[in-house]
């Protein structure tokens, strides 16, 4: 299970998101200038506008659910249990290969899928073990890579999408300024920074996400090393002396 301080880590980015949109910001209204909170200037974007946003908060709802499901699925306890090393090792020094076997074969973690590649192809010697253990944890390794990068996916798309809403914003801005003839300097702000906001949150939703990719990716390279580690030193009982 996620710890309590984790699960207070998790939740910052999005309280951090809500307190700032209740966050007073000002608007030109009729020459003179008017408080209004940030989502309200959020969602004044028009039609289009109200998308783009609805879009990034969807973007960001899926990326803490992503990090959520990763901080429970992707830890050493799960992966690397320590039960499976201890037990296979205690099967093989006594010579039991074939418990050793369905010990791992009635897990599946990481280290459990890795040892019985490894223990299955004991009759091919201790080479073929070794690399049908490789073979194995290249591709466990390389499905958790999968796993995260949609993480990395939402952390791309997110400024893009934000910067889309900001031009096509500003495109708008123009056009109206064009209409108007000799439009005011409030005039001219009132529409671009209503227009900036959805970089602002785009670039709030990517960054927390990127950091969290690389945190994942940090970590599911040292599960692998280790994994690669218990597993090599488990089967190293069947190499031959020269």
């Amino acid at each position: 299970m996620v710890s309590r301080e984790r699960m207070l880590r998790l939740l910052l980015v999005p309280a951090f998101m809500i307190v700032l949109s209740a966050m007073p910001a000002w608007s030109a209204e009729g020459g003179g200038i008017a408080e209004t909170s940030m989502l309200q200037d959020m969602f004044s974007g028009g039609v289009f506008g109200i998308m783009i946003m609805i879009a990034l908060f969807l973007l960001s709802m899926a990326d803490m659910s992503l990090v959520i499901e990763h901080f429970i699925s992707i830890r050493r306890d799960v992966l690397v249990p320590d039960y499976i090393a201890q037990e296979v090792d205690s099967l093989l020094s006594t010579g039991e290969v074939t418990e050793a076997l369905e010990a791992a074969e009635a897990d599946n973690s990481f280290l459990a899928k890795v040892i019985r590649a490894g223990l299955a192809d004991m009759r091919s010697g201790y080479d073929a073990m070794y690399e049908s253990m490789q073979a194995a944890g290249e591709e466990e390794t390389t499905k958790l890579h999968r796993k995260i990068e949609y993480l990395a996916l939402i952390g791309n798309i997110a400024p893009m999408l934000g910067l889309f809403g900001t031009v096509y914003g500003m495109i708008g801005a123009f056009k109206t300024i064009a209409i108007a003839g000799t439009p005011t300097p409030a005039d001219m702000a009132g529409g671009i920074y209503t227009a900036l906001y959805t970089t602002l949150v785009g670039l709030l939703i990517a960054i927390p996400t990127t950091a969290m990719y690389t945190f994942f990716q940090n970590r599911v390279v040292r599960i692998s090393l280790e994994v690669g580690g218990i597993a090599e030193e488990l089967i190293r009982r069947f190499k031959p002396t020269q």
